[in-house]
């Protein structure tokens, strides 16, 4: 029931339509996370989270040009792309011992 009572509460705060039928916010709000687009750009932080590693771990990494990344502005931005091709060759290495 709490999970029902959570699922109802995040559609409300989403739908900009008042809906009174429990079973119309949770179709709309279902209908909603299935739209989602996924991820695609990383700031730092994200980037240390999707790569599972502390954020100095990250900044090593840059340092040492093992993973690419993008100045924009002052912040360094991540692709997906980039990230999944270093765990790629991160994992071709650890294979071969």
């Amino acid at each position: 029931m709490k999970k029902n009572k959570e699922i109802f509460e995040k559609a409300n705060k989403k739908s900009p339509v008042v809906v009174y039928d429990y079973s119309q916010i949770k179709l709309m709000y279902q209908l909603a996370e299935s739209l989602k687009v996924p991820k695609t750009i990383f700031t730092e932080e994200e980037a240390a989270d999707y790569l599972r590693v502390e954020l100095q771990t990250l900044k090593n990494y840059a340092k040492k040009k093992k993973i690419t990344w993008k100045l924009i502005g002052k912040d360094k931005i991540y692709t997906q792309k980039d990230l999944d091709e270093f765990l790629e060759r991160k994992s071709r290495f650890h294979q071969n011992f």
